[in-house]
């Protein structure tokens, strides 16, 4: 019999899936299963399957995910975005209204604060957006 190399293996020799050269060539490639002792379940095997089972979400997640749709949670944080957003408009257009000295510059501390300030609740209306159509979607397809 010839192994995966070419190589012949002798008579009795495993290959690399545990099984003798006359199994591997009859075709009784079987997937080695514990054995039970004595009628019970070993707890290697017992614990495979509790694994392998769906885990159900936790309750603090289930409750968590029914109150923020009873307080409309993701509409207030839409609306506070959109005031964030506003605030962060008007603090921009008040730094840049203001000259500073001929040829001097606005302090990088300052540009950065406010370019900060103005792109996360426009990414967040982003989000808030892309969400509020994805549900819209989803509630009217058939699936």
């Amino acid at each position: 019999m010839h192994g995966s190399d070419g190589s012949i293996l002798p008579q009795n020799a495993r290959m690399e899936s545990g099984q003798t050269a006359e199994e591997a060539a009859s075709g009784a490639l079987q997937p080695k299963m514990p054995q039970p002792i004595g009628g019970e379940v070993p707890l290697q095997t017992a614990r495979q399957t509790q694994r392998q089972t769906p885990r159900q979400t936790p309750r603090w997640w289930r409750r968590f995910v029914v109150v923020s749709r009873r307080v409309n949670l993701f509409v207030w944080l839409e609306a506070l975005s959109v005031v964030a957003l506003i605030m962060a408009l008007a603090a921009t257009y008040i730094a840049y209204s203001q000259d500073p000295e001929q040829g001097a510059l606005l302090p990088t501390l300052q540009v950065s604060v406010l370019l900060m300030a103005t792109l996360i609740p426009a990414m967040a209306i982003l989000v808030f957006g892309g969400r509020r159509l994805a549900l819209r979607r989803a509630a009217g397809s058939t699936a």
